[in-house]
């Protein structure tokens, strides 16, 4: 069973190392920056927060890419302090330079998130919007849509619905870091008898399956999986 910690908090200055001290296996710790700060607003956060190291691949990114890294590094900091980077793999998955945790990070409009556990996991955050229907047969079943969303009637409950389904299968592509796993065939969505959103992933000859925990925040949704043990 998914046992999921999440702490969620707009003001940054309150974020604290000790909130990690006791994280146990099967815990995520979800931290999330909400704010509306510019590119040179930011700034004066990234001479202290980001390390040396990074700088130089910040210089010449745009606007709004400069100000999803900062913040993102900004809660690091604030965390685990200026010697601990972020890194990628060669998928672009993120990971801890001391690999003290294994990490995930989304942001969406303002919504910045980094969260930490002792196993691999992955998160997502989406404003809600109603791109995820209009685009849906491209990433979910009919069966999915049938199960999952009441499509009886066009309201803004079925935009979340689509959204969700899209929002847990990118939370699922990162905790799996499968290279090529398709959303559509390779990752099957339904809800068990209490509502919870269980996936089965397939990719080449293995199958998995996860419990997704997710949030429906009031403009946006997270979701957060984190793999059953192997």
């Amino acid at each position: 069973m998914l046992n999921l910690q999440e702490f969620i908090d707009t003001d940054i200055e309150r974020l604290a190392s000790t909130m990690l001290d006791n994280l146990a296996a099967n815990e995520v710790r979800v931290f999330l920056w909400h704010h509306k700060l510019s590119r040179p607003d930011i700034q004066k956060y990234a001479d202290i927060c980001v390390s040396a190291e990074e700088k130089g691949g910040l210089s010449n990114i745009c606007d709004k890419r400069f100000v999803e890294k900062v913040s993102v590094r900004v809660i690091l900091y604030k965390l685990l302090g200026k010697g601990v980077r972020i890194c990628y793999n060669e998928n672009g998955a993120p990971y801890l330079s001391n690999k003290q945790y294994y990490i995930s990070i989304s942001h969406t409009d303002g919504h910045f998130v980094l969260s930490f556990s002792h196993r691999k996991h992955g998160i997502d955050i989406e404003r809600w919007n109603s791109t995820a229907k209009r685009v849906s047969k491209m990433f979910a079943t009919e069966q999915e849509v049938a199960a999952l969303v009441d499509t009886r009637t066009i309201t803004d409950e079925d935009e979340k619905a689509f959204c969700t389904i899209w929002s847990a299968k990118e939370a699922i592509y990162k905790s799996h870091d499968l290279e090529e796993l398709s959303f559509r065939d390779g990752i099957l969505l339904k809800k068990d008898a209490f509502s919870n959103l269980i996936a089965k992933v397939s990719y080449k000859e293995a199958t998995f399956h996860d419990t997704i925990g997710y949030r429906l925040l009031p403009d946006c949704v997270l979701t957060i999986c984190l793999p059953a043990s192997v």
